[in-house]
């Protein structure tokens, strides 16, 4: 090896020797991402103005109260530790408190959706059954003084709701699919704030 040879060699070594040690002091750790402990819990309530207050429990006990938007029924709670929670509502003058909790989960450090909290009005009442078998009733009409009202069953289990019914008496009416006869009709007491429940309804 010549001398230039050598001296070319020999800087381009130094060349990269500083420069390796020239990016090994600039280097820094990677920043450790910070761990998410807390997430915010959205819901909304319907009708908007039927809920005075939500709370939250956590499985640990603790508690959070929120009150509803009264105009649009929206909610949230903010930073709540992450983990599951019970949400149970309280009724505004003039509607029913759900008479069971509702549960959320709060799994991120974003919004979380708790989904919708109803509450039913003391003014109006529901009738509840089931039609068996399924698929054998195509409507369910009751019919009172202040009118009527109809709803096709459920296509999966056959189960019915007529809601917001007028206190007082009524007629059920079942139309029938083909092939069915059409089942007796029921004579029915609404009442405002329950749900008056007629059982299964056998079609032959």
């Amino acid at each position: 090896m010549n001398r230039i040879t050598e001296a070319r060699w020999l800087r381009q070594w130094l060349g990269l020797w500083l420069f390796v040690a020239l990016a090994a002091c600039g280097t820094e750790p990677a920043p450790v991402a910070p761990t998410v402990r807390h997430g915010d819990l959205h819901g909304f309530v319907y009708p908007p103005n039927s809920i005075r207050t939500v709370t939250a429990t956590s499985s640990a006990g603790d508690v959070s109260s929120v009150a509803p938007d009264p105009t649009t029924g929206d909610f949230t709670f903010f930073k709540l530790v992450l983990g599951v929670y019970t949400l149970h509502a309280v009724a505004a003058p003039g509607f029913v408190t759900p008479a069971y909790g509702y549960f959320a989960y709060v799994e991120t450090g974003g919004r979380n959706q708790a989904g919708g909290i109803y509450a039913r009005s003391t003014a109006t009442g529901s009738v509840s059954g089931q039609v068996d078998p399924v698929g054998a009733v195509t409507l369910v009409t009751a019919t009172g003084s202040s009118g009527a009202a109809a709803v096709t069953p459920e296509a999966r289990l056959g189960v019915f709701i007529l809601d917001n019914l007028v206190p007082g008496p009524y007629t059920l009416t079942f139309t029938p699919a083909s092939g069915y006869a059409p089942p007796p009709a029921r004579p029915i007491s609404v009442m405002g704030g329950t749900t008056t429940s007629v059982g299964v309804i056998q079609v032959r």
